[in-house]
């Protein structure tokens, strides 16, 4: 199938929001929902989702208006191509959606959330895995856990330098952390692809403060790739519903 039922939506079931993109030909607008519910009650047509979270997609399903319920579709079969089995079987839906988004490669594509991936697509146009690491709030989260002594500071995309006292330290610590190792992520993955200048996408809650922080050069930034993403695996995948 060439094209999608009008009026569709792409849904992005996440670990701690939910996005429901409405397409109006080819441009997508989203918004974004705490809680699963709310979310289901903004879809009245045909979609297709991705999910993360078992407990946020039966919540999801669970609300959704009789006149959408029929139509959603689960995206879990992956559509690309890939450079092992296993990571066909075993790659998060979110990961397989972002992947299609940016073919053709050489590609790599960083998601920056509750969790950050960096994921790899190769010239000929497969997936060749990627990383998975703790986003920054985990990170905040973690530290503040580990170390009884250290208070619990939300992250932010803070001017990385040394902090004189305990709370501007641990800002620019995880911050800076979180920027290096992702750049480190990135160069680890251009060395896989063989290429010096793949395209690089980013994406995600703080993917456009990594992208200006980073030291890597010309990345492209889109808050909105996975919904690009589904929308590509459905048109892959879509069969109408028989009557």
């Amino acid at each position: 199938m060439t094209s999608l039922p009008d009026g569709f939506h792409t849904v992005d079931i996440g670990n701690s929001t939910v996005g429901v993109g409405h397409w109006c030909e080819d441009k997508v607008t989203v918004k974004v929902f705490g809680e699963p519910e709310e979310a289901a009650a903004s879809c009245h047509g045909p979609m297709a989702f991705v999910s993360v979270s078992t407990a946020g997609s039966d919540a999801f399903l669970a609300h959704l208006p009789p006149s959408a319920i029929s139509s959603a579709r689960a995206l879990t079969q992956c559509c690309v191509p890939t450079v092992d089995s296993d990571l066909a079987e075993t790659a998060g839906a979110d990961r397989i959606a972002l992947v299609t988004a940016v073919l053709p490669g050489p590609a790599v594509c960083v998601d920056l959330g509750t969790a950050v991936t960096v994921d790899l697509v190769s010239h000929e146009g497969v997936y060749q895995g990627g990383f998975i690491a703790p986003g920054p709030n985990i990170a905040a989260e973690g530290l503040s856990r580990g170390a009884d002594s250290l208070p619990h500071v939300p992250p932010s995309a803070v001017p990385v330098k040394p902090g004189v006292t305990t709370v501007p330290a641990i800002e620019s610590g995880v911050w800076g952390l979180m920027v290096g190792g992702v750049d480190y992520l990135v160069e680890i993955a251009k060395e896989q692809l063989g290429d010096p200048e793949p395209k690089i996408v980013s994406t995600g809650g703080w993917g456009a403060s990594w992208a200006k922080a980073s030291h890597h050069a010309g990345i492209e930034v889109n808050p909105h790739l996975i919904h690009y993403g589904i929308r590509e695996w459905a048109i892959r995948t879509w069969e109408p519903i028989e009557s």
